[in-house]
């Protein structure tokens, strides 16, 4: 049933975000034959609507994502969301999903419509890329693959984490009856600096126990690929148990505190 979610989340979303990235990059290929040609006003113009599209492009991201989720699960529709036959997991995952995929995607089309823009052949970027990633695997073959996969995990994870915390904020927007987007609003800034004073914490305990100082001398032991793997699997634990407790909020709001309006 996830896959069902997921499918007709992207049927409801690919609508708008597909066009808007195909008036995208063709205005860019537009902008890249006025450059080379040479007319003012009509490249002014042209650029003018290039920039707005990209700025179109990160806020329909972001409203998007509060829209899909608030609509859907915590509105009227709300009412034969939570009638279906599948889990509060299922709902929350087709929405999570769907949304870092999309965000993913608008990052990577900004980036090509700029690269198009700013330079004169984009296929010589993505030779260039190609050969970065070459120089990452000649290092050692495992070791490349390893940190190519760790770029890839990151930004994904990021762009995830991102719309959990929407989410929960969001879901804790349920537990007031009235101004709830700016409850939503006063969670995230509450939630983010526990985030931050937390991450605080932490560095204060482990440094006060030896164990900071432990890892600084074992980094600086280590070689490069190990200092790094280090590095990635404290910030990894660090990120999992933050997104576990954002997830679970939103769960628990969602089953048991589900207040529609």
């Amino acid at each position: 049933m996830l896959k069902k979610l997921i499918k007709y989340e992207f049927m409801a979303t690919g609508r708008i975000f597909l066009p808007m990235y195909g008036a995208l990059i063709m205005i860019s290929i537009i902008n890249r034959v006025l450059i080379l040609a040479g007319p003012t006003v009509p490249l002014v113009i042209s650029s003018l609507i290039s920039y707005v599209l990209i700025l179109c492009i990160f806020v329909l991201t972001l409203a998007l994502t509060i829209q899909r989720f608030k609509k859907n699960l915590l509105s009227n529709e709300g009412y034969l969301m939570m009638t279906l036959p599948v889990t509060t997991d299922s709902l929350i995952l087709s929405k999570l999903i769907v949304s870092g995929v999309w965000a993913a995607a608008s990052f990577f089309t900004v980036t090509l419509s700029l690269s198009i823009l700013i330079n004169e052949n984009i296929f010589m970027n993505i030779f260039r890329f190609l050969g970065w990633i070459g120089e990452m695997l000649s290092i050692n073959t495992i070791q490349g693959i390893v940190y190519i996969a760790e770029i890839i995990f990151i930004a994904a994870f990021f762009a995830f984490s991102v719309a959990m915390l929407i989410y929960t904020c969001i879901s804790l927007g349920m537990l007031v009856n009235r101004h709830r987007g700016l409850f939503a609003f006063g969670a995230f800034i509450v939630i983010t600096t526990a985030m931050q004073t937390a991450i605080t914490v932490l560095f204060n305990v482990t440094n006060a126990i030896g164990l900071l100082e432990w890892i600084n001398a074992y980094i600086s032991s280590a070689s490069n690929f190990w200092a790094t793997q280090m590095v990635m699997l404290i910030w990894l634990i660090v990120s999992l148990l933050l997104a576990a407790a954002l997830y679970h909020i939103t769960s628990y709001m969602l089953r048991k505190r589900l207040n529609l309006q």
